[in-house]
């Protein structure tokens, strides 16, 4: 097994550097000692392979940092984003089975506030086709304003969708 995989990834809390700036270092380091104004001369094959070497594990190190970072990052991202939908989706669902139901235990005030509830959702539309996280974080933060209300509060709670709401917060 090559050094290159046993390498692991450089915990810097304690140096107060983000891996950016580690890796930056790393590069201006390797970078002057293989072409900077006084090189490792020609003459020295093994410090300049060991310099070549390391320039090489800077740039594999850098990699892996990028695709960990951004695979986490963005199966979060993706992650969060279906979770709003989902929940978006569930308060418009619920607010319309109540509003529709035909079971007589079902209120004219819990009709009256799921009407109410779906007045307030329909001021905010997430296109049902090439939505972005920035179209449904706009519904989102939208919906949650206009239901921080205490009437809108009581209507949810009369319905029993105050649980969804306080999921998508």
């Amino acid at each position: 097994m090559s050094a290159s995989h046993q390498m692991e990834l450089p915990q810097l809390g304690h140096r107060n550097l983000t891996s950016l700036q580690f890796l930056d270092g790393c590069r201006r380091i390797t970078t002057g000692l293989l072409e900077g104004m006084t090189p490792i001369p020609p003459s020295d094959p093994l410090l300049r392979e060991q310099a070549a070497d390391c320039a090489s594990a800077t740039e594999e190190l850098a990699g892996r940092l990028n695709l960990d970072r951004k695979s986490d990052f963005t199966q979060d991202k993706k992650l969060a984003n279906a979770k709003r939908l989902s929940f978006f989706r569930a308060v418009r669902r619920e607010a319309k089975t109540v509003l529709r139901s035909p079971d007589p235990a079902v209120t004219d005030g819990q009709k009256a506030a799921a009407q109410e509830v779906l007045a307030v959702l329909d001021k905010h539309v997430i296109p049902a086709r090439r939505r972005s996280q920035a179209e449904v974080t706009s519904a989102v933060q939208g919906l949650l304003a206009d239901t921080a209300s205490k009437e809108i509060q009581c209507a949810l709670a009369a319905i029993g969708l105050s649980r969804l709401v306080d999921l998508l917060r």
